[in-house]
């Protein structure tokens, strides 16, 4: 049976037979590295600029700086890559790739926000330079502590805005809710809703003798994919982790308050699960939009804007419109 139209972006992973590029990840990563550096004070600088991050004449005078560490969070290490230097009082940028993306999916990105602030994307534990965590399942609690580890042991204090794609909006959101004083705007590409998986799986008809292929995969992907964390790098159980999710977005009470909020959602998402029954695939994608809707909804600053010529690879094929997002917010917050 071949994966379902779901699984093309259900995490944004390339899973079993599917040949959707994921996160970006077929970008070429950044070659310079250190590794071993201090487990606190600033990031070293690389001794050559890499041009997969980006920049338009990689390596000619005036480029913003870049770093790359492989940083010890206590016993094990993340990777991370930082281009451009924040002046005093501007927010540091700080990305979170979707499931079965890496740092790379922000390549696109890198030095249009580094020649204004500094912007820093790693590998969360299990993703591409990052070791895995020895848990065999891991919690998003589990994973925004890295985070905030990896913080702590470098020169990256201070206010922040979170940009993330897909499932990273979770992380985003969990690190929003933990450090509310510290999280100044969010921008959130083609995000999933924590709320989808339970409503897709819902909407989904009971088991039946000759039904189409797409909705036995569609629900197997739903079962056996979410609920088993040894089926992705990250060990992540997804199913405890939109609960996660869940709590903390509480409807008395705006989770992202007043501070700016971009959800960027992408038009042509709904083409992965195009060949699932017409009314199903409608059912799906009101509840796709839906939980980006409600990201947004969680700030009253919060606004949603549809790109009609992306899929969920929104990194890839609109990087354009996330810059103007973190620009937007950089202007409004005076940085």
């Amino acid at each position: 049976m071949s994966p379902s139209p779901i699984a093309r972006h259900l995490t944004a992973v390339v899973l079993g037979a599917l040949t959707l590029v994921a996160c970006g990840t077929a970008a070429t990563a950044p070659t310079a590295n250190i590794s071993g550096p201090p487990a606190s004070g600033p990031l070293p600088a690389t001794t050559e600029p890499s041009p997969d991050a980006g920049s338009p004449a990689a390596g000619a005078s005036g480029d913003p700086v870049q770093r790359t560490a492989d940083v010890d969070i206590g016993g094990r290490t993340l990777h991370l890559f930082c281009v451009g230097t924040a002046p005093a009082g501007s927010p540091t940028v700080i990305a979170e790739h979707g499931l079965g993306g890496d740092s790379r999916t922000w390549n696109g990105l890198f030095y249009a926000i580094g020649e204004r602030t500094r912007m820093c994307a790693y590998d969360r534990a299990g993703a591409r330079l990052s070791p895995a965590a020895p848990e065999p399942s891991r919690t998003l609690a589990d994973q925004v502590g890295d985070l905030e580890r990896l913080i702590a042991a470098v020169d990256l204090d201070g206010p922040v805005i979170l940009v993330a794609h897909s499932s990273g909006a979770w992380n985003a959101t969990l690190y929003a809710s933990r450090h509310p004083d510290d999280v100044l705007g969010i921008v959130l590409a083609d995000p999933r809703g924590p709320k989808v998986s339970a409503e897709w799986l819902a909407a989904l008809p009971p088991v039946a003798a000759g039904e189409p292929d797409s909705v036995a995969a569609a629900r197997d992907e739903l079962t056996t994919f979410e609920g088993n964390p040894a089926l992705n790098d990250e060990h992540l159980d997804l199913i405890s982790a939109a609960r996660e999710v869940n709590t903390v977005l509480d409807p008395k009470a705006l989770l992202f308050g007043d501070h700016p909020v971009v959800v960027l959602s992408a038009a042509l998402t709904a083409n992965n699960w195009a060949d699932l029954p017409a009314d199903l695939g409608t059912t799906l994608g009101e509840a796709w939009h839906d939980g980006q809707a409600a990201f947004a909804a969680e700030s009253t600053a919060g606004t949603l804007k549809v790109l009609a010529d992306s899929d969920h690879e929104v990194p890839e094929m609109r990087p354009d419109a996330i810059i103007e997002a973190i620009e937007t917010i950089l202007d409004q917050l005076g940085a």
